[in-house]
């Protein structure tokens, strides 16, 4: 009976080391799981504009290309002053949710935020720099949303 007793004792110990230890492994996976989870909805919620975003660049690359070509006309004064007040618009909403434009003239190539779409000799460029931007790019929060496209120094 006395060693039916020191066995129980001895399984009653070893199952409480096994509670505590499953306890503690448990407790730690959770912290881990509720960081993920944080930084999950961090990132959503950061991020949550992108799509709406990279509909819109269509647009305001229109707005420029329209602004670029009456660039040298008189008659349309008031509709270019219209259309500067619309992009000023898109530009100021972009800055305040930490949407940057990569137009990086003069830079060095960043294949990672720029797209060469045509190489070119200028003398007054270094090799490998930017000479032109054809269609800006655009930031959210330092993720890249389209890169820059861009002619490249050779």
């Amino acid at each position: 009976m006395k060693n039916e007793i020191k066995r129980i004792s001895y399984l009653i110990k070893d199952k409480k080391k096994e509670i505590f230890f499953i306890k503690k492994i448990s407790n730690k996976n959770i912290k881990i799981l509720l960081q993920r989870v944080k930084k999950d909805i961090k990132n959503a919620y950061k991020y949550s504009l992108s799509n709406i975003i990279s509909m819109i660049l269509p647009d305001i690359d229109n707005l420029e290309r329209s602004l670029q070509a009456m660039k040298n006309i008189k008659d349309f004064n008031e509709i270019k002053h219209d259309l500067k007040k619309i992009l000023f618009s898109f530009l100021e909403l972009f800055k305040k949710n930490n949407v940057f434009i990569i137009n990086d003239v003069g830079k060095l190539f960043n294949p990672n935020i720029h797209q060469a779409i045509s190489i070119a000799k200028k003398s007054n460029f270094k090799s490998n720099y930017i000479i032109e931007v054809m269609q800006n790019g655009y930031q959210l929060n330092k993720r890249l949303l389209r890169p820059a496209m861009v002619v490249v120094s050779q």
